[in-house]
């Protein structure tokens, strides 16, 4: 099954295009996982609003999954 996962963050707001072939569900909301990840390393820290979101559809264009990472943190003294 083919899946789009769209970003959506402080920073970026970006539409897949490509997509890619997973064999399920379960598949999907790991790589959902995975990319979240991915790229809450390099952007979450700075952010002044620290949540990225994954908007995924299918092939059809139906969301069919939707997650959000927030990053909470405080300097201590």
């Amino acid at each position: 099954m083919r899946y789009y996962f769209d970003i959506i963050s402080e920073r970026q707001n970006s539409v897949d295009k490509n997509g890619c072939e997973l064999a399920d569900d379960q598949q999907m909301r790991r790589e959902t996982a995975r990319l979240l990840a991915e790229i809450a390393f390099d952007e979450l820290p700075y952010a002044q609003d620290p949540a990225l979101s994954a908007r995924v559809r299918d092939a059809a264009g139906r969301t069919v999954y939707c997650a959000t990472l927030r990053l909470d943190s405080a300097t201590l003294q």
